[in-house]
């Protein structure tokens, strides 16, 4: 349904204008009818003077002529029509014949209309030639003998002509009364909203780097500040709880760093006081695992220093090309054990100077490694891996292609979460699944982006997109936001 598709705001708006619409238009029914009912009254009013004046002036003249009358005959009238200059007066004997009348409606009045009403008087409307008359029927009695029907009809054209004026009044005032109404309420409304409105733009912006954040709480004590109260009290509860578990892992991290390091000193002093191979074969078992808990703290560690904005960014001037054969050639051992080629494109450029990047060199350099290692790792035996880098205006595309399985497309959103590893290589691979997490944060405090893009059997391409500065950027986002 369309009306279960509107917002709060619009189905108020709508309602609003709907209900002030309905009655506005009653309103303008009842004044339409009763300014009819009135002009009508007031004809009415005319028709009954006239009436009385004509009577009158008949009784007045059949009194003249009762002596010289034949017994049963009618006396002549006359009547001065001037005198009713916006009236037609029509005068007929009881049986209907015609006695007097100065209009042309004589001629269209039918039978029922000559004949005398049922009532002393009779008012009522009549349609003759496409016009409308109000018509006042009354007859003339004397000694309980009908002697006439008198009728008298006045033109409606002023009383048609004022409604269609009140008409054209209503066209112009009811579509005027609705949009300024639908104005009045779209403002009223908004303002209404403006809290709600300014609560959900703090909310989109609250992530896990500043859940110190808090809405911004209206003044008046209403029940959306109730509504941000209750907010702010959970994002409370979430603060307190994210915090927790950030100083757990930190805590932790620590505390397993120290016995990890005891164990492996013992472990290589034990390989050297025991030459026998089944204890260096346990011994290296032993240390290899202690080598992927030691990676796995330090990325904690590193994580929990992302997360608490406490990770320095040390900027210094780099030439992209050199950074990128550095990071080859200290992975060109693992690839040349997997018979993997290593390409690298060049961009040709007239300046020199573009080559030279503001950026903390040990952060990102962190990151190349650890694509191209990606790359390394899922890459099959004899293929290529591509390393690209593109100048744009601005930033700089650095971009690492292999040729291994791909992800799946509903993974990919995914790849980038803590500890998540694709299901294709999950249990053929070793990894913790911190390393694209860790390089998607480095790589996003110092202004860029990591973009992912992969097809099954063919390959992955992980692009990173950092700003081109010349002189050491202006922003840095290792000190904590102000509280609002």
């Amino acid at each position: 349904m369309l009306l279960n598709r509107l917002s709060i705001r619009t189905k108020i708006i709508t309602a609003y204008t709907v209900v002030f619409g309905t009655l506005i238009l009653a309103f303008a029914a009842i004044i339409y009818e009763t300014s009819y009912q009135s002009a009508i009254a007031q004809t009415d009013l005319r028709l009954e003077e006239y009436m009385s004046e004509i009577l009158e002036d008949i009784d007045v003249q059949a009194s003249n002529q009762a002596d010289t009358l034949a017994p049963g005959a009618l006396p002549v009238i006359s009547i001065a029509t001037w005198e009713y200059p916006d009236a037609y007066v029509d005068i007929f004997g009881p049986n209907t014949e015609y006695i007097l009348g100065d209009s042309l409606l004589t001629s269209s009045l039918d039978s029922r209309l000559r004949s005398a009403p049922r009532r002393e008087f009779r008012f009522e409307n009549i349609v003759i030639n496409e016009r409308e008359y109000r018509c006042l029927r009354r007859a003339d009695m004397a000694e309980k003998a009908l002697r006439h029907v008198v009728c008298v009809s006045i033109r409606l054209d002023g009383v048609e002509r004022a409604m269609r004026q009140l008409q054209l009044v209503f066209i112009v005032v009811i579509p005027s009364a609705l949009l300024l109404a639908g104005l009045a309420a779209l403002r009223i409304t908004k303002q209404a909203f403006k809290p709600i409105t300014s609560m959900i733009r703090t909310t989109r912006t609250i992530t896990a780097n500043n859940l110190q954040e808090r809405l911004i709480l209206p003044k008046v004590n209403d029940e959306v500040h109730l509504l941000g109260e209750t907010l702010n009290a959970m994002m409370d509860r979430l603060e307190r709880g994210f915090l927790s578990q950030k100083q757990f892992v930190a805590d932790a991290s620590h505390e397993i760093r120290t016995p990890l390091t005891i164990l492996r000193n013992e472990l290589e002093f034990a390989r050297r006081t025991d030459d026998s191979a089944e204890a260096n074969e346990s011994i290296d078992i032993a240390l290899g695992e202690i080598d992927r808990l030691s990676e796995l703290t330090e990325a904690l560690l590193l994580l929990s220093k992302l997360d608490s904005r406490q990770l320095q960014l040390k900027y210094s001037q780099e030439h992209i090309i050199e950074l990128i054969d550095e990071c080859l050639l200290l992975l060109r051992e693992k690839a040349v054990a997997k018979s993997i080629s290593m390409e690298v494109y060049t961009p040709d450029t007239e300046d020199p100077q573009r080559f030279l990047h503001i950026l903390d060199v040990k952060k990102i350099k962190s990151v190349l490694i650890n694509l191209i290692d990606n790359a390394i790792k899922y890459s099959p035996q004899h293929s290529m891996i591509h390393i690209s880098c593109i100048f744009e205006e601005r930033v700089t595309h650095i971009a690492v292609a292999d040729t291994g399985a791909g992800i799946p497309p509903e993974e990919i959103p995914m790849i980038c979460n803590r500890f998540y590893r694709s299901a294709i290589v999950r249990t053929t691979t070793e990894g913790n699944g911190l390393g694209l997490a860790i390089a998607k944060s480095l790589i996003e405090i110092q202004g860029g982006h990591l973009v992912v893009e992969s097809v099954l059997g063919i390959g992955s391409t992980f692009t990173i997109t950092i700003p081109y500065h010349v002189d050491k950027p202006t922003y840095e986002k290792t000190t904590e936001p102000r509280r609002q």
